[in-house]
């Protein structure tokens, strides 16, 4: 009856006395290692019997895994867990008998254990992951709100500044020089202008509001409009252009393309101080589009070109030059809802040169 008992039982038993001969061994362990069964009966000396079974379950004597259990079994005591090539898992627990003549073992399946734990680990670590990103979301959008604070506070003081002086002194003034501040105004509006559709542009973007609505237009006239605006913006930077072979028509939103051009030309002209040539060259070549801004400016390290198109995220060379960390973020956002492609090289100290392909008709391999 108690051997019935224990074969009913979930575990596999094993008692051997102090000299390590096996005294009693249940059912389980013939059934589970058929092989080593001969060997596993009352008598038979518990390393012979453990060596046949590491044989059985493919325990080399180079494995690791055969010595850790043959150490064990010499003088059992505690648990010992411990892995099959098949992935079973296994815990060996020692308790020594009653009246201190031998030990009782007992072999349990605790597979299904190390499964849910193993998940449990994963889920954590996703868990840390997802709460290591959000921090570093607040964290880019703390410099992000310091950083547009900033922003915003420099074109205002530029704007009363200069409407200040015009104020006081209209009367003083001459018109060359009232046509100077007047242009410094109109310089800190379209920062502000632009400060302002950037990031009512990326708020969009994140929440999935932003969308492209293709019409067909002409590149050519808005490569050319975006290029006048922002040399009358910056008189003090030469804006050289090339644009040929370019379509009539194209299957873009003007709007879009129009806030994309601005960034990329606003870049240019930004983060090329004392140097005072920003180059765009365009050209349409099969079924495609492709439009490429230079500038000879401070250039990008190697090793944060990785990032360079995150949102937020500032060149180390950026240090001192206004900005939000949005304008390529937006660019790149704005080619790929266009189904286009968009690449950027650097060399720190060099320049940047930003490219942009985009196709005739809404995807890059459509045809006509």
């Amino acid at each position: 009856r108690a051997n019935k008992v224990i074969d009913a039982s979930p575990d596999a038993l094993l008692a051997m006395d102090n000299a390590g001969q096996i005294l009693f061994i249940s059912e389980h362990y013939k059934q589970s290692y058929p092989h080593s069964a001969p060997w596993l009966v009352p008598g038979r000396n518990v390393i012979e019997a453990y060596d046949k079974v590491a044989r059985e379950i493919g325990f080399a004597d180079h494995d690791p895994r055969y010595k850790a259990m043959m150490d064990w079994w010499a003088m059992p005591r505690g648990s010992k867990e411990f892995r099959l090539n098949n992935g079973t898992w296994l815990r060996l627990r020692a308790k020594v008998m009653q009246d201190n003549r031998g030990v009782v073992v007992s072999t349990t399946n605790i597979t299904d254990y190390k499964r849910q734990q193993m998940q449990l680990a994963e889920k954590s670590a996703a868990l840390e992951q997802a709460l290591e990103t959000e921090r570093g979301i607040v964290e880019q959008q703390k410099t992000f709100v310091s950083m547009v604070s900033h922003e915003f506070r420099t074109p205002l003081t530029i704007i009363d500044g200069n409407a200040q002086i015009i104020q006081s002194r209209a009367a003083k003034l001459d018109p060359e020089a009232i046509i100077t501040r007047a242009g410094t105004i109109r310089s800190a509006v379209d920062r502000l202008v632009r400060l302002i559709e950037s990031i009512l542009s990326a708020h969009m973007l994140d929440s999935g509001r932003l969308s492209v609505e293709p019409a067909p237009c002409d590149i050519s006239g808005i490569l050319r409009a975006a290029i006048n605006d922002q040399q009358d913006l910056s008189p003090s930077h030469k804006i050289r252009f090339d644009l040929r072979d370019l379509p009539k028509k194209m299957e873009l939103d003007e709007k879009v393309i129009r806030q994309m051009m601005a960034n990329l030309l606003s870049n240019a002209v930004k983060y090329s101080p004392g140097k005072d040539l920003v180059e765009v060259v365009s050209f349409g070549l099969d079924n495609k589009v492709t439009i490429e801004v230079r500038d000879h400016g401070v250039g990008i390290p190697q090793k944060e070109m990785s990032r360079v198109a995150s949102k937020y995220f500032r060149a180390s060379t950026a240090t001192g030059i206004p900005g939000t960390g949005l304008g390529l973020s937006l660019v790149k956002q704005f080619v790929e809802l266009h189904h286009g492609e968009f690449k950027i090289d650097s060399t720190e100290g060099v320049g940047t040169v930003v490219t942009v392909v985009l196709p005739l008709a809404g995807r890059l391999d459509q045809k006509g």
